[in-house]
């Protein structure tokens, strides 16, 4: 049956990065899946307001089941969320 891979980028470092013209908004990292299994990573969202960035990486009929259920919880990462328009 269909698996998933669960990991945690709590410790992205994102405070500690600075490329010479102040510190990011917000930080990720991405790294190409090549594996069958689905990919879920949870980051805190950078508004440290108890929120969590969840990347997820699953089949279409995967997500298609989620998403109804889930759309009180799951909310796209847009500009507005963090504040930058």
């Amino acid at each position: 049956g269909p698996a998933f891979v669960v990991s945690s980028g709590r410790q992205f470092p994102v405070s500690k990065v600075d490329f010479g013209w102040g510190r990011p908004t917000f930080g990720s990292y991405h790294f190409p899946w090549g594996g069958e299994a689905g990919y879920v990573m949870p980051m805190p969202s950078p508004l440290q307001n108890g929120d969590w960035i969840v990347y997820i990486h699953i089949l279409k009929e995967q997500l298609k089941f989620i998403e109804p259920k889930a759309a009180h919880v799951y909310k796209p990462l847009t500009f507005d969320y963090l504040n930058l328009n």
